[in-house]
């Protein structure tokens, strides 16, 4: 890629060119809060024009490991009403993550500890980092200050449109749940509200929080673990008619209780429904105007059979001809049926597809519903497909790979992949301790198998411009399908963190650049990409090619890469012609 440098201070000339406005309209069409921060970086007049862009969405996550950055924004917050320097106006979406300066999160050691005693698939694949309680005088400080900050800095943003907060009781103190309820409560303009509630440890039957009264609430979002009374109230006042409410997801877990009966009828304002731990009865909540459907663990009335249930549903659907631009299937109980099909291949405009696989294996329908799916379903939302992610729990064609790239290649709009990877022909495992679990079968005998990761990341820089994540993931052995939890011998959870490590050399050892060629090959993906394996992200060092005299050397990457350089050039472009 010659005159890297001299392209990127051609194209920042021409961009500083541009009238404002045009400036304005290119950072609303900057959607990741990386590259609106890269731009910002820039010079001193796109610091200025792009200050409303990296300020429009702040978080707050303070807990033991990172103290300093939530506690100062909310001080700027409470300063910033005797300065009037405007700080809270540009704010219109405020994400809460953690508001508990007392935890910090475990070691890396003692993750690592704890997934050489997991047993089955399940538990390696979900398990995360936990919370550890910590005490010293920074966190006392730093709990003094949050106590006298939080609800003033809260009530400030009176320009404020989007809240998502997650309280998670067994950490959080009840105050803070108090004070975000009556911060929120002064705000009367929020048009969309998600919140995620998890009850102290030793709620049994654990209340939801007061809600706050939004006059002109148009999404709302519910989720985690909540008793039935709690919710009942909610229902009743939501299911009446609206002029503004047009979203609501409803996400129950079910650890203390049995399924709900949601016998309200969904108001056709609703345009997008998520539904999770409810029985309910498909007639009441499917309807014309219906766009957007995401179901979780649900049951109907009389059944526990959730593929009958869902059945019922396709036939619903094709009936009354709608046709939904996203659908997300989250429960591992979805199984491949004809229904399901049928009403995929029946129209074209799909979105966003997400669905997890069934537990139950069987090689031949495993195979038939994926060959199925790559041939006839994908192709019909090929041209409008911006998310799909493909959980299926078996090694099987469903994995990514020669059999299916070509179909993957034709969805040319994707910002947002997620897939299961064959373990076969991945890089070797690179720990000393290598558990005979691998079946590759890449002996000399035999045809190689070739590194599926490597050949999805060719695809993506050759045919998938606009993707911004992918998440790939081992699937399991389906040897082990009919052992019970796949917990003989500890190999499931064995060959998952195995597979993994495989996973992270194979996205590491991808080789994007022709080092004999004064040409690049196809560019560096992972420059653009964000690639994770699992929850973790994959950290490649970011080098930018340059060409002298036939050799290649790197530069370190400037504040505004050249993959959002071309992103930027492409956006104006578009913006210019409009």
């Amino acid at each position: 890629m010659p005159g890297t440098k001299s392209c990127q201070a051609f194209t920042t000339s021409m961009l500083s060119s541009l009238p404002p406005e045009l400036l304005y309209k290119v950072g609303l069409e900057t959607t990741r809060l990386e590259d609106r921060k890269s731009l910002r970086r820039t010079c001193s007049l796109f610091a200025e024009i792009f200050r409303a862009h990296v300020l429009a969405e702040v978080t707050l996550n303070i807990h033991g490991d990172k103290l300093d950055p939530g506690i100062s924004l909310l001080q700027a917050l409470v300063d910033d009403q005797d300065s009037k320097s405007g700080l809270a106006k540009f704010i219109k979406t405020l994400c809460i993550e953690s508001l508990s300066p007392s935890y910090s999160l475990e070691s890396e050691r003692e993750f690592e500890r704890k997934q050489g005693e997991c047993r089955i698939s399940y538990h390696a694949e979900t398990l995360k980092r936990s919370w550890v309680k910590t005490e010293s005088d920074t966190v006392s400080i730093a709990e003094r200050k949050l106590q006298m900050l939080l609800e003033p800095a809260l009530k400030s943003l009176s320009c404020l449109r989007s809240i998502r907060w997650q309280w998670l009781g067994w950490k959080e103190s009840i105050w803070t749940l108090n004070a975000v309820v009556a911060s929120l409560s002064t705000i009367h303009n929020i048009e969309d509200y998600a919140f995620h509630y998890e009850p102290p440890s030793h709620s049994r039957f654990p209340p939801l929080p007061p809600f706050p009264d939004f006059g002109r609430l148009q999404k709302i979002s519910i989720s985690g673990t909540f008793f039935n009374s709690s919710i009942t109230s909610l229902i009743d006042r939501l299911s009446l008619p609206s002029t503004y409410l047009t979203t609501l997801r409803l996400f129950r877990e079910r650890s203390y209780h049995r399924f709900f009966h949601l016998n309200a009828v969904v108001p056709s304002t609703i345009l997008n429904l998520s539904l999770a731990g409810f029985m309910l009865d498909f007639s009441q909540i499917v309807h014309g105007n219906l766009t957007s459907l995401e179901l979780g663990d649900v049951y109907s009335p009389g059944t526990q059979n959730l593929d009958t249930k869902l059945n019922a549903l396709w036939i619903s659907l094709l009936a009354q001809d709608i046709r939904l631009q996203s659908l997300i299937l989250s429960s591992s109980a979805t199984e491949f049926t004809d229904g399901f099909f049928n009403y995929l291949q029946s129209y074209r405009g799909l979105e966003v597809l997400s669905f997890r696989g069934p537990w139950a294996y069987s090689e031949v329908e495993y195979d038939d519903a994926a060959n199925r799916f790559y041939r006839d379903v994908l192709p019909m939302h090929a041209d409008s497909l911006v998310k799909l992610e493909l959980r299926v729990v078996f090694e099987s064609r469903w994995c990514f790979g020669e059999h299916n790239v070509e179909a993957f290649r034709r969805c040319r709009k994707l910002k947002s992949l997620w897939v299961k990877i064959d373990h076969r022909g991945l890089e070797e495992d690179p720990t000393p301790y290598k558990p005979d679990i691998y079946a590759d079968n890449n002996s000399p005998l035999r045809t190689p198998f070739p590194n599926s990761v490597h050949l999805l990341l060719e695809m993506i820089s050759s045919y998938i411009p606009d993707l911004e994540r992918l998440t790939i993931e081992p699937a399991r052995n389906p040897e082990w399908a009919h052992h019970r939890g796949d917990g003989i011998w500890l190999l499931g959870a064995k060959f998952c963190l195995g597979i993994r490590r495989r996973l992270h050399a194979s996205v590491q050892s991808f080789v994007a650049w022709d080092s004999s060629s004064t040409i690049s090959v196809s560019g560096d993906v992972r420059n653009w990409v964000r690639v994770y394996v699992g929850n973790e992200r994959v950290v490649v060092p970011v080098q930018i090619p340059s060409h002298r005299n036939g050799m290649v050397s790197f530069k370190k990457k400037s504040a505004l890469p050249v993959s959002i350089l071309q992103k930027v050039i492409r956006r104006t472009k578009s913006i210019i012609t409009v």
